[in-house]
């Protein structure tokens, strides 16, 4: 399919550009985990999780 299911925050950038999901694709999401763990605050929590986060995440 090609639909993207998660996250926004939690998924690797290379997911979005619909390059193949690969264990570094993992290591990313665990370490946005880790954060969120570490620093008591969601990813981007201050951030609406739209396109435009997307469109930073990428650059």
């Amino acid at each position: 399919t090609k639909e993207i299911y998660g996250v926004i925050p939690y998924i690797a950038p290379e997911i979005f550009i619909r390059e193949k999901y690969t264990t570094v694709s993992d290591i990313y999401s665990f370490g946005m985990i880790m954060w969120e763990m570490t620093t008591g605050q969601k990813p981007f929590y201050d951030r609406n999780h739209d396109e435009y986060l997307i469109l930073d995440i990428l650059n």
